[in-house]
């Protein structure tokens, strides 16, 4: 991680302004620790090297043989894709289609899971001897399949068979078309069926009468790759890169199954031979000896390296109104000065993005009803960057978000509690349309902003809706934030949606100094321990709730390593901040 730019402020009061915070402060959920020396014996046990971390996996539930599992996870512990509905029938027509010389059109989504999808499919294919290409649809025409793109697709590439990747699911009217103008077509997907347009046919879907299959969460490529597994009759596992970085960017839970394949493919991704994949590390990561000895070079990539910053690059050039073809052409051209300009490009794209974005989030949130159960607003914004813009206002005032482009389309995120998704297609189809995941959807067909507002603030949400709580993992002294707690925290790896990343507490720090960074939007501390310590801290989009210089507080957040000028030091990434009331019991108290 790289220090942010910081603007010379130094604060002994927070300016008024920062002082109001936009939603009720989060709930604090603090640990029952497990004894002492319960969580040393464990530790001892599993060969965990420091006992906080036992502590935290014995709160999480992990004992015995799931302990085991989840600290080794194995790739010969891979669900059989023959449990998959269809996948039998997947790999007859597709094998066929190979052995027989039809050209073949793998069509994936425009986002990561979808394009690390294509890239996949196409360049096993391309292994196996097929006449194959990719096609991606361009953002503004919409998520999945299109009438549009059908026809394009049966003009210029003229297929015999259309293998879908992330979606397909719910595109009966698409798939009949295809099927009108002589192809074929293999869907494989992970979302929810859209009730009344699900698509008939072989489609292969976790979703779609698996109960044989356990996994319900894979993501568009790991669907992709089950496809690849049961062709090849074993895992392959070099195409583990491209799953890591599908599952982790499309928020799959790191749990059970996607576990493993995320842990052995982000090994693969910090080793990956694909020439586009490399160039486009180096744009976040400096590559160095591999701890295996030998001549190569490797990157050391995790999952909130993925999720944070090689993720939003591969994202960024559809949500700019790029051709996200770019991306499989990155992810499977062997050519170095090409693979070098695509990155490039992205890194670039992403820059311009993340401007765009919080600039369009400062007008946003000047625009919030605070007192609407839900945000229903419509502005001028990409349709690529609606999405970015409704997750900052769901996490911001704890209500469901939608943002609407001039068009009637945009995107939605929710809160913990609502299935905004279900919300939206079981009562307002005549007002809207959506597609995707109970969380984050594709918005369109909203004719009427105001009426559906106005119908959505009728709606009985549950009590539930928006209530922000924070579960912390253990509670520690500042000291003990340092870089053997950090080497230790590996074994969790990799943490995100379903194995979050750590959140610990210190108790009763004193803000030492306060300074505010990027026009204020973020923060940078120094807290001061009783026992003298002294420690860096990190607030991005801190949203006004500042403590003043002096205030005592207690502070929950992750600890994490900066570097700034050739330094390297652990500092804390705060999520929250409270004036301290009364001391919490260490969670390694005797």
């Amino acid at each position: 991680m790289s220090a942010t730019s910081e603007s010379q402020i130094s604060l002994s009061t927070p300016p008024t302004e920062l002082q109001a915070p936009r939603r009720p402060e989060p709930e604090w959920h603090i640990p029952e620790p497990a004894p002492a020396r319960v969580a040393r014996s464990v530790a001892r046990t599993h060969g965990l090297a420091h006992p906080l971390v036992a502590q935290i996996l014995l709160r999480r539930g992990l004992v015995d043989d799931a302990l085991a599992y989840f600290l080794r996870p194995d790739v010969g512990t891979l669900h059989d894709p023959s449990a998959l509905r269809y996948m039998g029938e997947a790999v007859r027509v597709v094998d066929e289609a190979v052995r027989s010389g039809r050209k073949i059109t793998v069509y994936g989504d425009y986002d990561v899971d979808g394009t690390t999808g294509a890239s996949l499919l196409e360049s096993y294919l391309r292994y196996k001897g097929a006449d194959v290409r990719s096609f991606i649809p361009m953002r503004f025409e919409g998520y999945g399949l299109s009438k549009h793109s059908i026809e394009r697709i049966a003009k210029e590439q003229k297929p015999e068979l259309i293998l879908t990747v992330d979606c397909g699911t719910s595109s009966r009217a698409e798939v009949d078309l295809a099927r009108s103008l002589g192809m074929e077509v293999v869907v494989t997907d992970h979302h929810l069926p859209t009730p009344g347009k699900e698509t008939t046919g072989i489609v292969v879907n976790p979703h779609i009468g698996s109960d044989a299959y356990e996994n319900r969460s894979l993501a568009g490529v790991a669907v992709g790759y089950k496809l690849v597994t049961a062709m090849h009759g074993s895992h392959p596992l070099a195409n583990l890169d491209l799953v890591a970085l599908g599952t982790i960017a499309d928020v799959m839970s790191l749990t059970g199954e996607n576990r493993v394949l995320v842990r052995a493919g982000l090994e693969r991704l910090g080793h990956t031979r694909r020439t586009g994949l490399r160039a486009l590390l180096r744009t976040v990561a400096a590559e160095q000896p591999c701890t295996h000895g030998g001549s190569d070079s490797c990157f050391p990539v995790t999952a909130e390296m993925v999720a944070f910053q090689i993720g939003p690059r591969i994202n960024a050039i559809g949500r700019m109104g790029l051709d996200p073809m770019l991306v499989v052409e990155l992810f499977t051209t062997s050519n170095e000065e090409r693979a070098t300009a695509i990155a490039a490009q992205l890194d670039e794209s992403n820059r311009e993005r993340r401007a765009t974005t919080n600039k369009l989030v400062d007008e946003a949130i000047a625009a919030v009803d605070p007192a609407s159960p839900v945000i229903v607003l419509q502005m001028d914004v990409f349709k690529g960057i609606a999405g970015l813009v409704a997750g900052r206002l769901a996490s911001e005032f704890g209500k469901p978000a939608i943002v609407i482009d001039p068009d009637g389309h945009g995107s939605a995120r929710s809160v913990e509690g609502v299935d905004l998704l279900r919300t939206l297609q079981g009562g307002y189809g005549n007002l809207v349309s959506a597609a995707g995941h109970s969380m984050a959807m594709g918005i369109s067909n909203v004719t009427d902003v105001a009426a559906l507002r106005a119908a959505l603030e009728k709606h009985d949400w549950p009590d539930t809706a928006g209530l922000r709580a924070i579960h912390i993992d253990a509670v520690c002294e500042l000291a003990d934030l340092d870089r053997d707690l950090l080497r230790s925290l590996k074994a969790l790896e990799p943490t995100g949606a379903g194995n979050p990343a750590p959140l610990f507490a210190v108790t009763d720090v004193v803000v030492d100094e306060l300074r505010l960074m990027s026009e204020g939007r973020h923060a940078k501390l120094r807290l001061a321990g009783g026992d003298g310590t002294k420690k860096s801290a990190i607030w991005f989009n801190h949203g006004g709730r500042l403590p003043a210089v002096g205030d005592r507080i207690d502070v929950a957040g992750r600890p994490t390593e900066n570097t700034f000028r050739g330094v390297t030091a652990v500092e804390l990434q705060v999520t929250a901040v409270r004036k301290t009331t009364a001391p919490l019991p260490l969670t390694l108290a005797a």
